[in-house]
């Protein structure tokens, strides 16, 4: 709540932002969050180095070749 009485306090005003505030824009995300930095490491790694296989069902019923083979698929 103290943080927004003085919010409230410099509106229409200009002031410098904290120092801490300031320097914290230029840290990398490995700095600031190395777990996050990690994660998203890990998460390239997978997906230049695996291959994913989703598995399919690609056999059709007779029923279907039927359909597919009469007239209505005809243009």
């Amino acid at each position: 709540m103290a943080s927004l009485t003085r919010l409230a306090g410099t509106i229409g005003r200009r002031v410098a932002p904290p120092m801490r505030y300031a320097s914290s824009l230029n840290t990398s995300l490995e700095e600031s969050d190395p777990e996050i930095f990690n994660l998203i490491e890990h998460e390239k790694r997978r997906q230049r180095d695996g291959l994913v296989l989703i598995a399919s069902e690609n056999f059709t019923s007779k029923a279907v070749f039927d359909a597919l083979g009469s007239v209505m698929s005809n243009k």
